[in-house]
């Protein structure tokens, strides 16, 4: 019995052994075999010498060449280790290239490498330089693609009729080219042809696509009369982009019709004269846009009882709204995140959004008055109230809002009383704009909490106080204007020495400052002296993607207003008189007025309305501090940026003797 046991044990460790063995030894012959194919390698190697590497070939901030790795040096022959390329585990075919913004530069032809890769089912090229080239017939040999994006590639011409015989490709982006559409892809389930040049307008036959799910046009120039009804027989399809053309759209669709259930409808620029009757029966919006349309009168009851619970942004900027049906005290829908009403005429009292709203711009309306439950938008991120009638003083809780609150624009208003005093330690605010209002007494020095601030603008209001030499703590603060108000005194209080390390821009005209000019001071401000800083000013940007909305706030050193880019003086060799105007108590060099020789008695500032019916002449030999609106999906405000040209010797000889 034991001799028995003992063999049968022998057996199963001889098997197991076996077992071990077999395992190792093919793990070992698989080791042995490359996994990259040596024709596929070659094919690579041959895309690779087909174009140079450019640095401007690339829009993205973060491209790198990703080719740069494709070498058989140092035993680097196993292509499946290269950037950018993706391989089947099993068999080692090359079968994803993912090369956007990798800096290629130059023409591609049906006789490249790239079309010999045959197991080849993701392709993306997007965001490189293809100088003009059309897209090669040869991608139709790429059967197995199933998603191919060429967008912003510099690729025009014709889109080859062969990418209709990839039966597998679900996904095709375009956008960013000059290409005309010579056949549909029925199958297809992505298509964004925006940021193109088409022209005309968009046929029938894209009713044909009955797999569809996302369809774009943005930022063509179709035009036209537009039976809207096709798309909405689509029953797949939920995200639809038309703005940004010169659209008319048609639709005989009502509430009863069975339509697809958007979740994306961007309807700007289409020449829309009342909300479609079809939005009726939308549950699922989560992005609508219709700016830039001829919608007039109430916003539709209705419309803020569809989509409670999907919608984050709705987009009505630039119509002819008047204010919502019923006025409701609280708008409905309860995960909001971007609500723009700017630029339409709005009366009455400020709509107020749900407390999920981060981002709400009504500039440039009729708004006259604000309710006390604007104090329960506790996630707002960036407010703009700028250009209406709004009256009275303003909230306290506007300062405890500055917790998470990173830009507030309420300039051009009739705001009067003080500023409020509650801005809490830790506030997010990059941007407080309060200008021409009529806020009076003194800036609150809790507004030296807000250390992340870099543009404060109090302009043309009564503000009856000191220069704020206790915000020179501030080290990212770049703009300050306290132009147009009742300034007095010294400029600064020479027992503390705050430096405002990080200024570029300062406005102090039409004030009633007095003494000597600090010239000690301004030596400090090494923020002025720096040519070709890179530092940004924009208040705020919106974008939309196939995927939605996003959402910035950044800053800008150029000043560009609607394309066109504006250029300003450099400083000039003295700072004139003129530079500080509007201070008679000031003296000392470079002013004219020279310390010691006069005895100065303060007198009343100018009246405010004089004061705001005049341009500011303060020019310190900077550049401008501008402010421009953009319509559309870009929404911002663009500031200047100050350029010292002459030496830092220089500044020191014109100021540091009195």
């Amino acid at each position: 019995m034991d001799s028995y046991l003992s063999h049968s044990m022998f057996m199963r460790l001889l098997f197991l052994l076996s077992i071990l063995f077999l395992v190792l030894l093919t793990g070992s012959l698989s080791s042995l075999q490359p996994l990259c194919h040596e024709d596929e390698r070659s094919a690579l190697l041959q895309f690779k010498d087909s174009f140079i590497i450019n640095m401007s070939a690339s829009y993205d901030p973060s491209a790198y060449p990703k080719v740069a790795s494709w070498t058989l040096e140092g035993g680097n022959s196993d292509c499946c280790s290269w950037d950018g390329v993706e391989c089947n585990e099993e068999a080692g075919h090359v079968i994803g290239l993912h090369l956007n913004s990798s800096f290629l530069y130059g023409s591609i032809n049906s006789s490249n490498g790239l079309f010999r890769l045959l197991q080849l089912q993701r392709l993306n090229l997007a965001d490189n330089h293809f100088i003009g080239s059309q897209i090669p017939f040869g991608v139709g040999n790429l059967l197995r693609l199933t998603y191919l994006n060429l967008s912003l590639s510099m690729f025009s011409g014709q889109i080859p009729s062969e990418l209709s015989h990839i039966s597998k490709l679900s996904s095709l982006d375009l956008s960013g080219h000059i290409p005309s559409l010579s056949g549909y892809l029925t199958h297809l389930t992505f298509l964004d042809l925006g940021h193109n040049n088409l022209e005309g307008t968009i046929p029938n036959s894209f009713s044909e696509l009955k797999s569809v799910m996302t369809l774009g046009f943005r930022e063509n120039n179709l035009s036209g009369m537009l039976e809207f009804d096709m798309f909405l027989k689509i029953k797949s399809l939920s995200v639809l982009v038309l703005s940004s053309n010169n659209l008319t759209l048609l639709t005989k669709a009502n509430s009863n019709d069975t339509l697809p259930q958007f979740h994306t409808l961007s309807l700007g620029s289409c020449n829309l004269r009342k909300f479609p009757d079809f939005l009726r029966t939308q549950n699922k919006l989560s992005w609508l846009e219709m700016q830039q349309n001829y919608i007039q009168g109430l916003v539709p009851k209705w419309l803020y009882n569809i989509s409670i619970k999907t919608f984050r942004a709705i987009i009505l900027s630039d119509n002819f709204l008047i204010g919502f049906e019923q006025s409701p005290l609280v708008l409905q829908w309860s995960k909001l995140e971007i609500l723009d009403l700017d630029s339409n005429s709005l009366q009455g009292s400020l709509p107020i959004p749900q407390p999920s709203i981060k981002i709400y711009h009504v500039q440039n309306n009729l708004i006259r008055e604000m309710s006390s439950l604007i104090c329960n938008l506790s996630s707002l991120y960036v407010l703009d109230l700028s250009y209406n009638n709004l009256r009275g003083n303003l909230h306290p809780c506007f300062g405890n809002l500055s917790s998470r609150l990173s830009a507030l624009q309420l300039r051009s208003n009739n705001f009067h009383g003080t500023i409020p005093k509650t801005w809490v330690e830790g506030s997010s605010l990059e941007m407080i704009d309060l200008s021409e209002n009529q806020f009076q007494g003194q800036l609150p020095r809790s507004m030296a909490n807000c250390m992340m601030l870099e543009y404060l603008h109090v302009g043309n209001n009564q503000i009856n106080d000191t220069f704020p030499f206790w915000l020179g703590n501030l080290s990212r603060l770049k703009v300050l204007v306290l132009s147009s108000n009742a300034f007095l005194g010294a400029i600064k209080n020479p027992e503390i020495n705050y430096t405002f390390s990080g200024l570029h821009i300062i406005d102090i005209s039409k004030n009633s400052f007095s003494g000597y000019l600090p010239a000690e001071y301004f030596l400090h401000w090494n923020a002025m002296k720096v040519v070709g800083a890179n530092d940004h000013l924009i208040y705020m940007e919106l974008g939309f993607s196939g995927d939605g909305w996003s959402s910035s706030v950044q800053f800008s050193d150029t000043l560009t207003n609607k394309g066109i880019e504006l250029e300003y003086d450099q400083i000039q060799d003295v700072f004139k008189n003129s530079s500080f105007r509007g201070n008679p108590g000031l003296c000392g060099n470079p002013l004219l007025k020279k310390c010691g020789d006069f005895k100065y008695t303060p007198t009343p500032p100018s009246p405010f309305e004089e004061n705001r019916s005049s341009e500011s002449p303060f020019h310190f030999g900077w550049k401008v501090v501008a402010i421009g609106y953009g319509c559309g999906f870009v929404i911002g405000v663009v500031i200047g940026q100050i350029v010292i040209t002459r030496k830092y010797d220089w500044f020191v000889k014109i100021f540091g003797k009195m």
